[in-house]
């Protein structure tokens, strides 16, 4: 459960990257 836990903040950080690049 915890790797999954990980892999959704992983997803998260790619969220936050990806909106960066937008606002750049």
């Amino acid at each position: 459960r915890v790797a999954v836990g990980l892999e959704h903040v992983d997803d998260l950080k790619v969220d936050l990257q990806r909106g960066f690049a937008g606002l750049s």
